[in-house]
């Protein structure tokens, strides 16, 4: 029996072993979709890749042709294209992969690409309207609860929580890790949609978002399956979908209510910047005070024409309608300063209540609480004042009230035909009512 232990190969060495272990098989003849296709390159090479076309494969092997090669070949192949390549292997050992120096292509006959599959099933979606803008969801304003789905411990994941933890640390991320590339990751992606979304009353969830980094086709393959695009669609919770890079586009973007770019601006279209809402509200607080204080000069110059028009219409009556005016007016002042203190109140404290989880609650409660007392102490203020006014005004008409002149002495005669102003309107046998300051007298008159 030999006991003799493997060599120990450093890196470099082990590298040079796959190198010639790969150079020794010769010429070698493969079958697949053109990917990744980066066009001819400057020097005139081209850099692509070659997957498995056939269903349920995801094998994927890198290629080149040289510039020579690429000018025998005859044609230009496009990403979707099934070729035949034939080449040897090569091992680049800086990055530790192999690749296939093509040496011939031609055109496959037939060949389901990848393209090709996603270019039908977006077809028979998009007729069944799943990418039509009146079926998407408007996202909530101020969410308490999100749903983020992705893989553990992934780069997405960490931008998603740092961006969420500085825009809005009050909403809550609920995490739910998947797969997100692979056979398998298609299933387990929907039916965890399907899990979220039926658990969102229960746990207070208001959105979903479905995100992952950057990959070729093959790696963002999943969120093409059917499978998937069904949960999305059938989702009663609204989602944003945040898949590779901005380049990048899967069917998952066009089913999705919302898609986004990058998983950084998908967490920043779902949550409100804290600092722009608080100076928002500082804003509107603004404008209530400066709304309340137009509203209660307004009132006061309406009660000053009200006072005018009472002493240019002294008799009793318009005295009694203007009373009436003003006791209305000073009610349904009284009212609308009540109803809009208690409406902007309740909306304050609907803001506070919201705000409370968030860092700066006790600024934002010391800034503004104050300002509904100092509101209702402005009314109660402006409402005394008016009603000195109206005392003054009462007690100008009392002074000019023609009482005060039959309180001198004076009588007020009245006859048979109203207000005695000349004897020639006096009969002989009319009875003549003296109205006096403290009362009446009937009396009889001589005529000389």
């Amino acid at each position: 029996m030999d006991d003799a232990k493997p060599k120990t190969l450093e890196v470099e060495d082990a590298c040079a072993d796959v190198k010639s272990h790969l150079k020794g098989r010769g010429p070698i003849t493969v079958r697949g979709e053109m990917t990744n296709w980066r066009g001819p390159h400057t020097s005139g090479h081209w850099y692509f890749a070659l997957s498995d076309p056939r269903p349920g494969k995801k094998a994927v092997v890198d290629a080149k042709a040289w510039r020579s090669t690429a000018a025998r070949i005859g044609f230009v192949p496009e990403p979707g294209d099934v070729v035949i390549v034939s080449g040897m292997w090569d091992f680049y050992a800086p990055t530790g992969r192999a690749s296939l120096i093509v040496d011939r292509m031609k055109r496959a006959d037939g060949g389901d690409s990848l393209l090709l599959r996603l270019a039908q099933l977006r077809d028979h979606l998009q007729k069944e309207g799943l990418f039509e803008a009146d079926r998407k969801q408007d996202l909530p304003f101020f969410p308490r609860r999100i749903a983020v789905l992705t893989a553990e411990g992934s780069a997405a994941l960490t931008d998603v929580k740092r961006t969420a933890a500085l825009r809005c640390p009050a909403t809550e991320l609920l995490l739910q890790h998947i797969p997100v590339q692979g056979d398998d990751a298609a299933p387990r992606i929907a039916e965890a949609i399907r899990s979220v979304d039926a658990a969102a009353k229960t746990h207070g969830i208001e959105a979903i978002l479905v995100t992952r980094g950057g990959g070729s086709m093959e790696d963002l393959w999943c969120f093409n399956e059917e499978a998937v695009l069904r949960a999305v669609a059938d989702c009663a919770l609204p989602v944003v979908s945040a898949i590779g890079h901005e380049r990048d586009e899967t069917l998952i973007d066009l089913v999705a209510d919302v898609r986004a770019s990058t998983p950084t601006q998908a967490i920043m279209k779902l949550l409100p910047d804290r600092e722009e809402e608080l100076e928002m509200l500082a804003e509107r607080s603004d404008r209530f005070k400066s709304l309340a204080r137009r509203a209660v000069e307004s009132r006061r110059l309406v009660l000053q024409r009200l006072a005018r028009t009472a002493a240019a219409n002294h008799p009793k009556r318009a005295l009694v309608v203007q009373s009436e005016k003003m006791a209305q007016w000073e009610t349904r002042l009284r009212q609308q300063a009540e109803a809009a203190i208690f409406q902007r109140r309740g909306r304050l404290e609907t803001v506070f209540t919201r705000l409370r989880h968030a860092r700066p609650l006790e600024k934002v409660q010391s800034r503004f609480a104050p300002l509904p007392l100092r509101m209702h102490r402005a009314v109660l203020v402006a409402q005394e004042r008016r009603q000195k006014q109206w005392s003054g005004l009462k007690d100008q008409l009392r002074v000019l009230s023609h009482r005060r002149t039959l309180e001198r002495g004076f009588a007020l005669v009245h006859g048979s035909d109203g207000l005695v102003r000349n004897p020639s309107q006096i009969k002989p046998s009319d009875r003549l009512r003296l109205e006096l300051a403290e009362g009446d007298l009937t009396v009889r008159p001589e005529v000389d």
